[in-house]
């Protein structure tokens, strides 16, 4: 059983806030610290709270050892209710990069709880080849350089590093979707793509927008890699802060 209590957690801006709070999920070898400022500058740019967290296996959080299973991302928004019930969050909003936008598009679906808003950074849907190709090419240079980066960010980087991309290219893990989990999500979802992805084509974002009964908004974002969050920054921020700002959030 996954001790949510292991999971490092970070506060930005005025946590005592009476604002809805955002809470940032990471991407697949991510962490909090490997947000860099954006953090902060979310929290600056919409006035309200975010709370940023390690999933176990990242960062400073405890360890989560490798083989993962097929579902391991629904097994996160599962911890995620854990953590937010820790916390005494009942209904914030999400913000998620990559695997961490999949796993904030599965919560509704997976605790039967509903949030205000999802804005999605390069979510997935399914496993694509562009996806494989680009993690195969990321395996074939981890050792030229990338080790020594997500060292930086993780206290066992060779695990998080082996635990994400061996699932990921795991045959079991081929036939893996969340189409069926996005009828669940009722709220608005702000979901962004660069046009550029290095692990997507443009059907996952139209597969989030076709597949949540909820009013969706689609961003391409041009040039962008898989990173909006650094590669996009203002526009990420910008759009962002007026997705909430219509929705009148408290």
């Amino acid at each position: 059983m996954w001790d949510h209590y292991g999971m490092h957690r970070t506060w930005f801006g005025n946590r005592h806030g009476d604002r809805t709070p955002i809470v940032l999920l990471h991407e697949g070898l991510g962490s909090v610290s490997a947000w860099g400022p954006f953090p902060q500058r979310l929290a600056d740019a919409t006035a309200r709270p975010v709370l940023a967290y390690d999933r176990l296996g990242y960062g400073r959080s405890a360890p989560n050892p490798p083989p993962w299973p097929a579902n391991f991302m629904h097994l996160e928004a599962q911890r995620l209710r854990e953590l937010l019930d820790d916390e005494q969050l009942e209904s914030p909003i999400l913000v998620g990069h990559s695997d961490g936008a999949t796993i904030a598009l599965l919560y509704p679906s997976v605790t039967g709880r509903s949030v205000p808003a999802i804005v999605s950074l390069a979510a997935h849907v399914s496993v694509e080849e562009r996806c494989i190709a680009g993690i195969t090419e990321v395996v074939a240079g981890y050792r030229g350089g990338l080790a020594k980066q997500l060292a930086r960010h993780h206290d066992d980087a060779d695990a998080a590093f082996s635990g994400w991309s061996d699932i990921w290219l795991s045959e079991r893990f081929r036939s893996w979707t969340i189409d069926a989990e996005l009828t669940a999500v009722a709220c608005p979802v702000l979901a962004f793509q660069g046009t550029a992805d290095t692990y997507a084509t443009r059907d996952q974002l139209e597969r989030v927008g076709d597949g949540v009964s909820g009013e969706a908004e689609l961003v391409d974002l041009p040039d962008c890699d898989h990173w909006p969050h650094r590669e996009a920054t203002e526009t990420v921020l910008e759009r962002i802060s007026a997705f909430l700002d219509e929705l009148e959030l408290p």
